[in-house]
C-alpha cells in the first residue's frame, strides 16, 4: 500500500534531525513499511545535500529541469550516489562549505557511453541549478568494526565448507583452464606453469607438444621452469603419488630454492625501509610471521574481464610490508594502513577493485599500453576510505593503498 506524507522541510527528515540552509518541500512516499522522500525546493547546495544524503550515501535518483545541460547531456534523471573527493567529505563532515557548484554522482544500472560516464563520475558532473527533485532511499551505510575497531568489510555472506574428499580439486583446475585457454582467452603466466605441472602430474609426466608450444614453451624452457616443476612435484604429493628417489631429491633441493627467492626478495624490501634489526622476542616473532605468510602466498586474479587484473608476490610483498599496520616496520611506520584484518586482505582488494570495475575495463580498452591510476583527488571511494590503485598494463596490480589523513591530493605513489 503507497501513503504519502508531505510538509515543508527545514530539517532532515531522519531520525535524528539536522539544521538545513534552505527550506524544501519533502513527500514522504511509503509502499507497506519501505519509505521513500521526495525533495524539492527553489535552490540547493551542498551542505544540505551532504545532510540528507551525501553522509549517509543513499542511493537517490537526481531529476533534472527539462531543457537543462544535464537534462540534455544525462536524460531526464540519473540515479546514484555522490561522489565527494576526499577533501570535499572532510570539509563538509566539519561543517564547511566547499568551493563548487558541480554534483559529481557514482550511477547505478546507467547506460552511458564512457565519455559521459566519465564526465558524471569524475569531471564536471551536473550543476547544482540543473537540478529540479530528488528521490532517495534511506539506508544505513555506516562501516561496522569490531570490538578491536577493525573495519568489517560489507555485503559479505560467509558460507562455512567442508573440504569433500570426493572433490578432485585438480582436475577441477585443469578444467578450467583448459576451457579458459579454449575460450581464446589467454592464460596468465602462473596459470600456464599451473596448467602444465599439473597436466604432467595426472599423466605421468607426459604431455602434447602441441599444448606446450600454444601455451609459449619448448622443451628447453618447460624443463627449465622452476614454477612447472613445483606445481608438478604439489600434485602428485597432494594426490599421495609415488615419488622416485630422483624426484625426492629435486623436489627437495626446489622447495629450498623457491623458498630463497621469496626470502631475498623480503630481505630486500625490509632493507628499503631503513628497519634497524631489534633482538625483541616481538619483532622476532613478527618477522616469522611475515616471512610465513610470504612463503605461502600464491598469485592469483583479482578482478576478471577482458584485462584481468592479478597479484605476484612483487605486489604482495609491497603491500604487506607498507600498508599492513601490523607488518609495518621502519619508515614503513609512518606510512597509510588498512583499517581491516590482515586476513581480510585479498577480499578487500577484491572489493576495491569492484568499485571501478567499469573504469579499469574502459581504460584498458582504449589505451591498452598505460598503465591505470585513480589516487589523489580521485581515490576510490569504499566503505568509508579513499584508496589509491595503481594497475601496469599488463594487468599487475602494482599498487593500493588507504589515502591517509590529509592525503586528499596527493599523487605520489607510496
Amino acid at each position: 500500500m503507497l501513503s504519502t506524507v508531505t510538509g515543508p522541510l527545514k530539517m532532515g527528515p531522519m531520525k535524528e534531525p539536522f539544521p538545513l540552509n534552505n527550506t524544501y518541500e519533502w513527500t514522504e512516499l511509503r509502499l507497506n513499511a519501505f519509505p521513500l522522500f521526495h525533495i524539492s525546493g527553489e535552490q540547493y547546495d551542498h551542505s544540505d545535500l551532504f545532510q540528507l544524503i551525501g553522509k549517509a550515501r543513499h542511493v537517490t535518483t537526481f531529476n533534472f529541469k527539462s531543457g537543462s545541460p544535464a537534462f540534455i547531456e544525462y536524460g531526464e534523471s540519473v540515479t546514484g550516489e555522490i561522489l565527494y573527493t576526499k577533501q570535499e567529505r572532510e570539509a563538509l563532515e566539519a561543517l564547511e562549505v566547499i568551493a563548487t557548484d558541480r554534483v559529481k554522482v557514482i550511477p547505478y544500472m546507467a547506460e552511458f557511453d564512457s565519455s559521459k560516464l566519465k564526465a558524471l563520475k569524475y569531471e564536471q558532473g551536473f550543476d547544482l541549478k540543473d537540478l529540479d527533485h530528488f528521490i532517495f532511499v534511506p539506508g544505513d551505510k555506516t562501516p561496522s568494526t569490531n570490538e578491536d575497531g577493525i573495519k568489517e568489510i560489507p555485503n559479505v555472506i560467509r558460507i562455512p565448507v567442508k573440504n569433500d574428499p570426493l572433490l578432485d580439486s585438480d582436475r577441477l583446475w585443469q578444467g578450467i583452464l583448459c576451457r579458459k585457454n579454449n575460450s581464446g582467452k589467454e592464460l596468465l603466466k602462473f596459470e600456464k606453469e599451473h596448467l602444465i605441472g599439473i597436466t604432467l602430474a595426472l599423466n605421468n609426466r607426459n604431455i602434447d607438444p602441441g599444448i606446450v608450444g600454444h601455451l609459449g614453451y619448448t622443451t628447453e624452457t618447460l624443463n627449465r621452469s622452476k614454477e612447472i616443476w613445483n606445481h608438478f612435484f604439489k600434485t602428485k604429493e597432494r594426490r599421495k603419488l609415488p615419488f622416485t628417489e630422483d624426484e625426492k631429491t629435486k623436489f627437495e633441493r626446489l622447495k629450498i630454492v623457491l623458498a630463497e627467492e621469496k626470502s631475498k626478495k623480503f630481505r630486500a624490501e625490509i632493507i628499503r625501509s631503513r628497519y634497524k634489526n631489534s633482538n625483541t622476542p616481538e619483532e622476532k616473532n613478527l618477522l616469522r610471521e611475515m616471512e610465513t605468510a610470504i612463503q605461502d602466498f600464491e598469485p592469483g586474479i583479482l578482478l576478471p574481464g577482458n584485462r584481468e587484473i592479478y597479484w605476484d608476490l612483487d605486489t604482495y610483498i609491497h603491500i604487506v610490508t607498507r600498508h599492513v599496520k601490523q607488518f609495518q616496520l621502519g619508515d614503513y611506520k609512518s606510512k597509510s594502513h588498512f583499517p581491516y584484518a590482515f586476513k581480510e586482505l585479498k577480499l578487500l582488494i577484491e572489493k576495491v577493485l569492484g568499485v571501478v570495475d567499469e573504469e579499469i575495463e574502459i581504460h584498458f580498452t582504449k589505451t591498452p599500453n598505460f598503465r591505470f591510476k585513480l589516487t589523489g583527488s580521485r581515490g576510490v571511494f569504499f566503505n568509508g576510505d579513499y584508496f589509491s590503485v595503481y594497475i601496469e598494463p599488463d594487468g599487475r596490480l602494482a599498487n593500493i593503498y588507504p589515502l591517509g589523513p590529509g592525503k586528499g591530493m596527493s599523487q605520489r605513489e607510496s
